[in-house]
């Protein structure tokens, strides 16, 4: 049981690291798109 709850909180953290890198990574693409438009 507790090796259960510590596998699920890793694997919730690992999801979440994933979430942030996928925003960050969505973010940068839009701030060339928009550095395109502008020129």
């Amino acid at each position: 049981m507790v090796d259960d709850t510590a596998r699920t909180k890793l694997g919730d953290r690992q999801e979440a690291r994933a979430g942030e890198e996928l925003v960050a990574l969505l973010a940068a693409a839009t701030l060339c798109a928009a550095r395109n438009v502008g020129r």
